[in-house]
């Protein structure tokens, strides 16, 4: 989670585990930078807590961690456009305050993302022959 530790339910740590990953709070995308170390799958932040505007917020963090999946954290009343984030590269969106159902369903959408990586390309090219 990027951003407002206040936005963090107590239960999310425990709930990320549970679903085998682990959960790194972190305040600022300088902290997210300092992860690079780390397999970072996910980042869910809220681009008001980054004084950053949505497409901003998601274009530094694919620059941070390219690989991870930006799941959008927002007001229930805001509005969002989610065309245009999905289009900016957002992967996800979840509504504040967050509820536990809402975020083990998107932790599953992430899960199943990450399962269907391309093999490598030469196992590709084995799959491609062998068809004919």
């Amino acid at each position: 989670m990027l951003g407002d530790p206040a936005l963090q339910p107590p239960w999310l740590d425990s709930l990320v585990s549970s679903a085998g990953y682990q959960f790194k709070p972190v305040a600022n995308l300088n902290d997210l930078r300092e992860l690079t170390d780390a397999n970072i799958v996910a980042v869910f932040f809220n681009a008001k807590c980054l004084e950053l505007p949505w497409k901003d917020s998601i274009v530094w963090i694919h620059s941070i961690a390219p690989e991870a999946h930006c799941v959008v954290c927002h007001g229930f009343h805001e509005e969002i456009d989610w065309q245009s984030l999905s289009s900016w590269g957002a992967f996800h969106s979840l509504p504040l305050p967050f509820d536990p159902t809402e975020v083990r369903q998107a932790i599953g959408f992430i899960a199943m993302d990450k399962k269907h990586i391309m093999p490598e390309s030469s196992e590709l090219s084995k799959s491609v022959s062998e068809l004919g």
